[in-house]
């Protein structure tokens, strides 16, 4: 977990992000939540030439930041399970 990059003290909880939940809406290209900018990928690790290296068993489309949280309930139980942000898709 990182600390969010406006300097207001809060927890970055999505990977590829620089901001809290808080302030994401404020530093966000569309200036909303309503961006389809996040992904949800699970799965497990792997042993490949000495190296753990993730081997990814589900990824989603993109989607809003509330549906990703809700997606990322049912990988719970994998390794790893995250919701990653990328460049917005909001068609």
């Amino acid at each position: 977990m990182y600390s969010c990059a406006s300097g207001c003290g809060g927890t970055v909880r999505v990977y590829g992000c620089k901001w809290c939940p808080d302030c994401y809406p404020n530093f966000s290209m569309g200036h909303a939540c309503k961006e389809r900018a996040f992904v949800v990928v699970a799965g497990k690790y792997d042993e490949f030439e000495g190296e753990q290296i993730e081997n990814f068993k589900y990824c989603s489309e993109p989607m809003l930041l509330e549906d990703a949280e809700k997606d990322l309930e049912r990988f719970k139980g994998y390794p790893f399970a995250r919701i990653e942000y990328q460049a917005a898709d909001n068609s």
